[in-house]
């Protein structure tokens, strides 16, 4: 992972004009992320974001090119640029700067049309801000900014032209707030479990718990959610006052690997029907998808190879405190993991309670137990779908070793003959 260096202040581009001008390695689009552990946690889209420097310090920038050329792309390197301006509440521009990244090896290769993830930058909030010190630009000043990168760099082609440069990049808008904790970087609604259910006339049927659900579009064609919430916070927030519910929707194929990340999420604004005082528990929202359209929006391929979903369904903002931070979002949300599948033959997910974990939240080990069939296989996944721990085929009963492993939410997946569970897992 490659540093963000901003101690190379440029004016203006360097680079040649000797490349060729057709698009080439295109960025379609700028994440951004936290480190936890020896994980990214993707907190979403970079533009139109706010960022916390008290909750997030330190940021990173997650990329997605796509090939636009007709060439192949194999064990080649790129070089990224990348250009932050920086604007006055009046979009009047305080002051640039412009540097370029390390040299980014890309061992895969990168057929015509492939997207893909080549490099990762941290950002430091606080070197910028004393970078921008000693140019005494004031701080206090700067309302929102504007990033441009992509690539001017390949030991294929050599440099870009300026053209094709900011043709294949992207920019990014967002602000980083400058002001001291308040009320948005508190936990206040907490929402503690996500359901399900159909909709019969105006009301909604609901028909269970999301969270280890198996759902068949043919007879359930539409995802309504409910969210239970309680207000942990010492707010009272009032029938007039509103909030909005956000999910983003995560899915993953059988070994793991995640096909689908937060590109797809969903936000919806409510108002609350009665007064919800400190300690009350509340049932609000009734968001729906229909299948039929993240089938489409994800493409058939893709659909196929999912086998299980998460999602993440909370709070994002109120008219008392304003858009919360992401990380009181995440902080409160609640997390379900699923499955969505059809009559063809694909295994669901077993219900009840066949297979068996303890303890959870972990710290070392952790027992798996089966009760009528004997395990054929465990996988543990981190956030983002990574295999970390695997056991082969056992008894009834098996012992997970957690040790050394970073604390966080994980994935369990267990294997019987009849079918596959997953689970939630804890390490403390």
């Amino acid at each position: 992972m490659k540093k963000l260096s901003l101690f190379l202040c440029l004016t203006g581009l360097c680079a040649a004009l000797s490349a060729q001008n057709n698009l080439t390695m295109k960025t379609i689009h700028t994440d951004y992320g936290r480190l936890k552990g020896q994980t990214i946690q993707n907190c979403g889209s970079l533009h139109n974001a706010v960022i916390h420097p008290d909750t997030m310090q330190e940021f990173i920038l997650l990329t997605t090119q796509v090939n636009k050329s007709q060439d192949t792309f194999s064990n080649c390197s790129f070089q990224q640029y990348y250009e932050v301006y920086f604007f006055s509440k009046e979009d009047s521009m305080l002051f640039s700067l412009a540097t370029n990244s390390g040299m980014n090896k890309v061992m895969e290769t990168i057929l015509p049309g492939d997207t893909c993830h080549i490099s990762m930058m941290s950002v430091s909030i606080p070197s910028i801000k004393s970078y921008l010190e000693t140019y005494c630009v004031d701080w206090s000043k700067i309302h929102h900014w504007k990033l441009i990168i992509g690539f001017w760099y390949s030991d294929k082609e050599g440099e870009y032209s300026a053209k094709k440069l900011y043709a294949n990049a992207d920019t990014c808008i967002f602000q980083v707030v400058n002001s001291p904790f308040t009320a948005q970087h508190a936990v206040k609604l907490k929402t503690i479990r996500t359901e399900y259910g159909l909709f019969k006339g105006s009301s909604l049927d609901i028909i269970g718990a999301l969270d280890g659900a198996v759902i068949n579009p043919d007879s359930v064609p539409m995802l309504a959610t409910r969210m239970h919430i309680v207000n942990t916070g010492n707010t009272t927030f009032l029938s007039t006052d509103k909030f909005r519910q956000t999910i983003i929707f995560y899915a993953y194929s059988e070994n793991g690997q995640l096909l689908i990340d937060p590109d797809i999420n969903e936000s919806n604004t409510y108002q609350f029907m009665n007064d919800v005082s400190h300690g009350d528990t509340v049932s609000y929202g009734t968001m729906a998808f229909y299948f039929s359209d993240i089938r489409t929006a994800v493409g058939e391929q893709t659909w196929k190879k999912i086998s299980y979903w998460k999602i993440v369904s909370g709070i994002s903002y109120t008219s008392v405190d304003g858009t919360y931070p992401d990380s009181v979002f995440y902080a409160s949300a609640d997390t379900c993991t699923f499955r969505i599948v059809s009559n063809t033959g694909i295994r669901p997910v077993e219900k009840g309670t066949m297979v068996q974990c303890h303890p959870n939240p972990v710290r070392d080990r952790l027992t798996i137990r089966c009760e009528k069939e004997a395990i054929q296989g465990v996988t543990l996944f981190n956030a983002l779908g990574e295999t970390v721990r695997i056991l082969p085929p056992c008894g009834t009963e098996t012992v997970l070793q957690t040790t050394g492993l970073p604390r966080g939410l994980y994935l369990l997946k267990v294997e019987t003959a009849t079918g596959t569970a997953i689970r939630k897992i804890a390490i403390q």
